[in-house]
């Protein structure tokens, strides 16, 4: 569909990219709590959390899901883990097998 502006592509092709970005980045961040400590790891595991939190909110709005009020973009591990659960009730299933660890999910 080359030569479309975004508002004039299919509801279901956006949201169908939002939703490849958000699963790749979901087995990102799994792949960062999985892996030891290396230089420079906090800040880009930082900065890949920002990413996905957008892309839910963006999701989110997308399908009408419901979103707890937090303060800014970035959300607590337990309001990220609701709208991971809210967007797959509502069809968009993110959520890659969540990891428990001491101090809460990611």
């Amino acid at each position: 569909m080359e030569g479309v502006t975004d508002a004039e592509r299919p509801v279901s092709m956006r949201i169908g990219r939002v939703a490849a970005e958000l699963k790749m980045r979901r087995r990102r961040l799994d792949v960062y709590q999985r892996t030891p400590d290396w230089p420079g790891k906090e800040p880009a595991w930082r900065s890949e959390r920002l990413r996905y939190d957008q892309l839910l909110l963006l999701a989110a709005s997308m399908l009408d899901v419901d979103v707890p009020e937090q303060d800014g973009v970035v959300l607590a591990p337990e309001l990220r883990a609701l709208t991971e659960d809210r967007l797959s009730q509502a069809g968009l299933d993110v959520w890659a097998p969540r990891v428990i660890r001491e101090g809460g999910c990611y």
